[in-house]
């Protein structure tokens, strides 16, 4: 089964090897889909802004 990114709009290939194969298993079209290195890419923005600036 193929999916696109939502964000950065690469595709890949889920397959029951792929880690978030449980999420679409059984699904016929897979609409929704961010791929892991977005994923991560979000994670890691969220967590810096959230950090406090270091004081100059």
């Amino acid at each position: 089964m193929e999916a696109r990114c939502m964000l950065c709009g690469r595709k890949e290939v889920i397959g029951p090897e792929h880690p978030k194969w449980t999420d679409f298993e059984g699904k016929m079209k897979i609409s929704a889909y961010i791929c892991l290195r977005c994923t991560a890419k979000v994670n890691y923005e969220a967590n810096e802004n959230q950090k406090v600036p270091k004081p100059m």
